[in-house]
């Protein structure tokens, strides 16, 4: 089962014959995506601050980047979201 606002933003894509980035070269697929994602993703909030930092694993420590919103108080605990990349 599909979420309807996903299911809303394919049908958008479909009615508007909108190509899939797969089908595009690379800097036509980044220049696509930089002029139409305003559609789909708000501004980041402002970061008040970002910290670079590592996480040991058993073959290397790990690199992450630890951003802190402006609209947070410094003292604030706050909840964690971890994005993985494979590249």
């Amino acid at each position: 089962m599909l979420d309807k606002d996903a299911k809303a933003l394919l049908d958008v894509i479909a009615s508007r014959n909108i190509p899939s980035y797969h089908t595009l070269a690379p800097a036509e697929a980044r220049a696509f995506y930089k002029e139409r994602r305003f559609f789909t993703q708000p501004d980041p909030e402002p970061v008040a601050h970002t910290e670079n930092l590592s996480v040991p694993a058993p073959d290397a420590d790990i690199g992450i980047r630890w951003y802190r919103p402006q609209s947070s108080a410094p003292d604030t605990v706050l909840p964690a979201l971890v994005y993985y990349h494979g590249g």
